[in-house]
């Protein structure tokens, strides 16, 4: 029969650690299926005022990590992330991202989009486009 093997403090600190990293590894990937998506949506709500949109969303991210696009009636808000595993032999990086669409009830101009990112909440006021707006023109009189 084999000796027993007496472990010292570091090689169990050690293992400790890898094993530390492997179950962060798992859960990382835990997240990602599809079944679990909606666990990583962040809450969004939607304001609408006579002459404005306003989209605020509570979003755990790095500001720098953010992107909103808006087209017609549809605002876009990707978030980008990514996580560093360092253990005693390397690194491993694992990154991925959010996308979420939504229709909002107006269409808006866009160029007078405005974002704020506060405390992981995420607030744009978009102003609504003025369709079917009467104008009055004035005639000249030609004599």
């Amino acid at each position: 029969m084999p000796d027993l093997m007496l472990w010292k403090d570091e090689q169990l600190r050690q293992i400790r650690n890898e094993m530390d990293l492997l179950f962060d590894m798992l859960w990382e990937d835990f997240k990602n299926p599809v079944l679990m998506r909606h666990l990583r949506k962040p809450s969004i709500n939607i304001i609408e005022t006579d002459d404005n949109i306003v989209v605020t969303a509570d979003i755990q991210a790095q500001p720098g990590k953010l992107e909103c696009t808006v087209a017609g009636d549809r605002l876009t808000i990707n978030r980008r992330r990514s996580r560093e595993f360092c253990w005693r032999g390397g690194r491993l990086r694992k990154s991925g991202w959010f996308s979420s669409t939504i229709k909002l009830p107006a269409k808006v101009e866009a160029e007078s989009a405005k974002a704020t990112f506060r405390d992981g909440l995420l607030k744009i006021t978009l102003c609504k486009k003025k369709e079917n707006q009467v104008t009055q023109i004035k005639i000249d009189i030609a004599e």
